[in-house]
Formats: structure tokens, sequence, C-alpha cells
């Protein structure tokens, strides 16, 4: 399975977090029919657009000018259509869109491109063009990546390090836990730069107490991808904390992640997924979870708080070794020490031993894009788990994987999806699945 972390989808010119190509406001439903397949769903006070003066010309949001309750009302239309094209699935009923409590300022990762000539822009291309838009004051990044764009591209700029002319075509910056507005920053650079050669002491005056990690990732290829291979520490850590916000039993989790890692780019859902997650695992008794495509153990060590009491063994498996390495640490530091065990590897190539050591009365799968591979959902039904819950980023994939699992003697109970991502057609959902 592609590390989704390093590896975007193949686009001419697109980062990874550009949305898809969108549907015209033709191919939408009439309002009146989206209100038929709908439940009725009232509007709140301010419930409605964010202005945006780059919206135009960005296409980061292409949904940005549109209310947020329609937002909701269309994601909630593109998972029923998604389930509806597998029989097995055809009854399932989709709740509500879960709302994101931050429609502002709720991306803590922005991956930019790089360009220079004259005064250094980051920013991201207009769809199918060359044309970069700077996004520096962008409504949707959290304010410490805000405030440091300009500072980072004003180095750039005073040390020659902007591509065309530079080595450097992307940067990767990420809200961290520290100091207000404190951020690590990853360079993606064409070519190999001996890290005491970077003048990163510049930068940290720059951005005073703000910079909590320098890395550097080597990606020679001229293509669409962000990351390389290789990512070398330049200054600080090679990880970055981030806490989780709210007022939940998991509120003072710190998990921490690798420089290029995966991390869910709004935290405020993971409070709300988590207390699902952990609600519906509950029912299923003592026993062992499985945490597969577990990052750096995000939700398997968010459901637990959830519980209280932790299940008796939490076992994770991520073919991403920095990650791993991660959620060993998170999950110490959660107090779960003794019963939590991470593993690398790919899930499919695991998850047979996993059963042979111990067999799970719960799993949690969170896949990247491509869903999960075959041979891990065989390994899964022949576990027969009492309750599952899968968390999943395509509505396509979900289904194709779900009515696989429903022909292998599971019931999905419940399906909701998720404004992970507001002003965007990106849609997460999560079903929560029994055993019949």
């Amino acid at each position: 399975m592609k590390d989704r972390s390093e590896r975007p989808r193949p686009t001419r010119r697109r980062l990874k977090d550009q949305p898809r190509p969108q549907r015209s406001a033709e191919e939408w439903p009439p309002r009146e029919d989206r209100a038929e397949r709908q439940p009725a769903e009232r509007r709140r006070p301010g419930d409605g657009a964010v202005f945006c003066g780059i919206s135009e010309n960005c296409g980061g949001c292409p949904w940005m000018k549109v209310p947020a309750i329609d937002q909701r009302r269309r994601k909630v239309v593109l998972v029923r259509e998604a389930l509806e094209e597998q029989p097995e699935l055809a009854e399932v009923p989709v709740e509500h869109c879960l709302e994101s409590a931050w429609p502002r300022t709720y991306r803590n990762r922005a991956k930019l491109a790089v360009r220079g000539g004259g005064r250094v822009r980051l920013g991201l291309y207009v769809r199918g063009s060359d044309e970069l838009v700077a996004t520096e004051r962008c409504p949707v990044h959290r304010p410490a990546i805000s405030s440091a764009l300009r500072p980072l591209a004003e180095w750039l700029g005073k040390h020659r390090l902007a591509a065309p002319r530079g080595p450097i075509r992307y940067v990767d910056v990420r809200e961290a836990t520290g100091s207000r507005g404190a951020v690590h920053v990853t360079l993606v650079s064409v070519k190999p730069i001996e890290p005491e050669r970077l003048p990163n002491a510049d930068l940290r005056r720059r951005m005073p107490g703000r910079l909590v990690g320098l890395a550097m990732n080597i990606n020679p290829d001229n293509s669409s991808y962000v990351f390389g291979d290789t990512t070398v520490r330049v200054w600080g850590s090679k990880r970055f904390a981030a806490t989780l916000p709210g007022s939940w039993p998991g509120a003072d989790l710190r998990l921490e992640v690798p420089a290029t890692g995966f991390f869910q780019v709004n935290a405020c859902q993971i409070p709300p997924v988590a207390s699902l997650i952990g609600g519906h695992l509950a029912e299923a008794g003592e026993g062992a979870w499985f945490d597969l495509y577990c990052g750096v153990g995000t939700w398997g060590i968010a459901a637990s708080r959830v519980l209280g009491e932790p299940p008796r063994r939490l076992l994770g498996v991520e073919d991403n070794a920095a990650s791993v390495a991660c959620a060993a640490d998170n999950a110490r530091a959660a107090g779960l020490g003794r019963v939590a065990r991470y593993r690398a590897g790919k899930t499919e190539e695991a998850v047979a031993g996993m059963v042979a050591e111990e067999s799970p009365v719960a799993v949690i799968l969170n896949p990247g894009r491509p869903g999960c591979r075959p041979e891990a959902l065989d390994e899964l039904i022949k576990a027969a788990p009492r309750r599952m819950a899968y968390l999943s980023c395509n509505p396509e994939t979900l289904a194709r994987d779900l009515a696989l699992l429903a022909g292998g003697g599971f019931t999905v109970t419940r399906v909701i999806p998720i404004d992970m991502m507001p002003h965007t057609d990106q849609v997460e959902a999560l079903a929560l699945l029994e055993l019949s």
C-alpha cells in the first residue's frame, strides 16, 4: 500500500490536498430533489459561507461560496450515492454529516508550492495551469501557519533557495504544540543540501520561539508528488506534538507525529469521531482491539480514553516506521504502555499474524484512499470480531469494502459522513459494523 503521508495522487501540477475535479452546479440534483433525499436539517445563525479573497483562483476550497449547511448535504449525497452502487448496502441509512466546530482556521497543515523570481510566493497552482496563487492569507489555515508563511517566504528569497532557480520546490508547514504560533517546517528540495549549509539560524530569528523543528525532504523527480523517500533533520526535533482540542476524556492527549507523517488535518473532529468509535467498540466486551492502518495511534488511543478503562490489549500496524515509533511513545504517554503494541508493516501481510497472536473482539480500520486490500478483509472475516469501526476518506472504496464485509457476515449499523475539510468536496465517513 502506498504511504499516504508521502504520495499525493499523481495529477499534473496539483498538491495532494487539492480536491479532485468538482461537479458543476448543473450536475447536482435540484434543491427540491435533494430535500427529498436528505432529512431536514435546521439552518442555524451564522451557518453560511466563509469569505475568502482568493477562492476564485485558488481552487483549494471550491465550495467556499456554498452555504455550510448545503456543503454538508452534498457530502451526505456523495456517501449515499457510493453506497447505493453496492446492492448489499442500498438500504443502509446515511446519517447527517458531522459538522466541523471550526469552519474557519481548521487546517493544521499546509503543503505549498514555492515560486521565486522577485518576491517569493507560497501557494497552490490554479487547476490545470502553472499559475501559482499565494495563500498567505488563507482563511482555513490555523493561525500558527498563517503567521509562519511570510517570514518563511522572505527567508527563502533572501538566501536564493526558492524554485525555479533555487532547490526548494515545496514547503510543508504544520501546527505544533508549544509556544503560541509554534510550527514545524519541512523543505522539499530537488537535491541534497548539507544541513549545516542551510542558514537555519536566520529562519529562527525571523520566527522567534515558534519554530520547533526544521527538516528537509529530497525529491529530485519533476512531478506532482510532493515528497521523496528521504527526510533528514536540519534543526530541532524530527517530530512535532499535536494536542487534541475540546472538553472530553482525552482532552489532555498529546500525540507525537513525525515530520512528514500522517495526522488528521482538522484536529477538532478527532474528539467527536473518537467518541463514536469508542462508544461502539465498548459494546464488544472485554478483549483485544486491533488498530489497522494506525498511523501515530490516534484512533485507538483516543477511543480507549473515551472508555475510561482501556481494552485488554491494543495491537496496531502501520507501514510507516516513523509513525509506528510515535504510536508506541504516544501509547506510553497516554497510560497504555502495558496494553499497546505496534508493529511496522503492510496491514494485509501483518493481520494474519496478529490474529494468530490474539483474536480481536473489536477492530478499527483507517486506510488511505485506496481502501483495504482484500487479503486484510478476508482475515478479519475469519477472525469474526464482534464490532468494527471503519473510517474512510474515500466513499467509493469504503462502499466496496463494506460490501465485502457484509458478504462475510457483518451488518453495517451506521454510516456517518464527517466534514473533515469544510469548503471542499472531500468527505470522510465512519461506518460502524457488528457481527451478524
